[in-house]
């Protein structure tokens, strides 16, 4: 599903690059607007939402992600 969040989200710069949905300023009118503007498109933003939610938040791509990690601590 497309998305709407606040520019502090953590997500918001993966969701600005994929254009999976729009990081809005946290006041009611630029919310207001992002959601408008994401309904107004839903199709075109939510194919590139799930694209990105298969590529970066994938069972596989979580999984790459963690083994890397424990392997880097197990180092450490």
């Amino acid at each position: 599903l497309p998305v709407v969040v606040c520019t502090d989200c953590g997500l918001a710069p993966t969701i600005s690059q994929s254009a999976s949905g729009i990081a809005s300023e946290g006041n009611a009118g630029a919310l207001a607007t992002a959601v408008t503007a994401v309904l107004s498109d839903s199709t075109g933003y939510g194919q590139r939402a799930r694209q990105t939610a298969l590529r970066d938040f994938g069972m596989g791509t979580v999984a790459r992600r963690l083994l890397t990690l424990y392997r880097q601590m197990a180092m450490a």
